[in-house]
Order: structure tokens, then sequence, then C-alpha cells
């Protein structure tokens, strides 16, 4: 495969630009033997106005469908990660910005290593604020999601969740959250703007309570997983934002 490495915006373009395609009205990435596009599962509020959009890969193999999982096994190393997780994003970007303002926010999964790498490159950071301007995105809030289980450098993502916070209109969100107290250790240090709680949480006896108990002013709380009207009508009476195939399956950008 190939890795990225450069201190040049332009740069990193031009090798970005080499595994992007145009198809059927949509952009598509190219990597190894894979095609990969976006799907888009919508995020509602609880009175079922669309709020935001999450961005899913969705890969192809001889034009037939496969797992995610598949796609990310083939990133073998920390470089691999990091071009994944870049190329991925821009044509997630660049499918969200053709369709016609469809929520304000836009929810984005990172790999926890590009993330805190691309922190850190001044070439990277300049390289997605152009993109941003280009897209005309930069009235959307975009929602970086990172797995809870995954944010062991809670010092990192903190610094991360106040820059960008300050200055770049984007939020930081832990996606997978359940009871443990490791959660509530992260989330005090990290301060997420946003927490979106894993499918199982909506079968503790204790859910109001727990809700109760992660929440904190300004704290974003989304149940992810709704698949019933029971879940529906449980979640909405103790989340902010509701997101599950009950209301929404993924659709791809082509058909969206």
């Amino acid at each position: 495969m190939t890795t990225v490495n450069s201190d040049n915006p332009e740069v990193l373009r031009q090798k970005l630009e080499q595994f992007l395609c145009e198809q059927d009205g949509a952009t598509w990435c190219r990597y190894g033997q894979f095609a990969v596009g976006t799907a888009f599962q919508k995020i509602f509020s609880v009175d079922h106005s669309v709020v935001g959009v999450e961005a899913l890969a969705r890969p192809f193999i001889d034009g037939q469908p496969c797992s995610p999982l598949e796609l990310i096994a083939t990133a073998t190393d920390k470089g691999e990660n990091i071009f994944l997780d870049r190329m991925l994003r821009a044509v997630h970007l660049r499918n969200f910005a053709r369709l016609n303002k469809p929520a304000r926010q836009l929810y984005l999964n990172h790999d926890l290593q590009a993330l805190i790498e691309s922190e850190a490159n001044m070439a990277t950071r300049a390289l997605y604020q152009a993109r941003i301007m280009e897209l005309g995105l930069t009235d959307t809030e975009i929602v970086v999601e990172i797995l809870e289980h995954e944010a062991s450098c809670e010092d990192a993502l903190a610094l991360v969740s106040r820059n960008r916070r300050a200055i770049e209109r984007e939020l930081l969100a832990l996606d997978d959250v359940t009871d443990c107290e490791l959660v509530y250790q992260r989330c005090q240090r990290i301060e997420p703007d946003i927490i979106k709680l894993d499918i199982s949480v909506l079968a503790y006896p204790n859910y109001a309570a727990f809700v109760a108990q992660v929440r904190r002013p300004g704290l974003v709380i989304v149940q992810e997983g709704i698949e019933t009207q029971a879940e529906l009508e449980r979640a909405s009476q103790h989340c902010d934002l509701l997101q599950g195939f009950y209301l929404h399956r993924p659709q791809l950008a082509t058909d969206f």
C-alpha cells in the first residue's frame, strides 16, 4: 500500500487525489482491491427533525459489498491507518458537500492515531482547512468521532477538543459509550462535546440513572442503535439526539 508523509499541503493533496475517482455522481476511492464510497445515516432530535448525518465507509470488491472491517484490516501499520483515515475523510467530505444542505452536523469517524498525528502536522491541518473552504463547508459543524474504548490518550484528546472547538467549528464525540468507571474518568478529562451511547445501553435496567450520571452542562447525548418503537420511546425521554435503523437506514451517497 501507500503512505503519505510530507510537510507540504499541496504534495499531500496530489498524492491523495491519485486514489480518488468520480462515479455515478459521487466520490469514491481506490484502495488495493477495494472501491470505497460513502453511506450517510441521519441523526434526529427528539422531535424527529434531522440535525446531523454520520458518514460511513462502504467498501466493495468487484462490485460486491463487503464489511468495513475487511478494509480496515488491510491497513497493517500506523502509516497505513493514517493514510486510509485521511483518504476516507476526503471522500466523505466531498460526498457531503454534494448534498443539498441535509444537516448542520457531519459526524466523521477517526482513527485515534491519525487524529493525534494530524493535530501535530501543520501540512495535514492546512490541507484539511483548505478542503473545508473549497467545498463550502465552513458553516458545517464537523463532529470528530472516536471510539470510547480506544480513547487512551486523554490529555492529547483534551487538547484536540479545546483547540477545535475554539478555532474550527469542530466538536469531539466519544462513540460506543457504556457504563464503566473508565468512561466517567475519560469524560471528565477529555470533556467531549458529544457522547454516543452504545446500543447495549438501551437494555440497562438503570438506563435513566446512567444517562443522568454521565450528563453534564453542555454535553449532548446521542442514543444510537435504536431498532424498535419501545427503544425510541425510552431514548427520547432521556437523550438529546437519536440514531438507528428504526429511524433511518444508511444510504449510499448516490441514493441519499
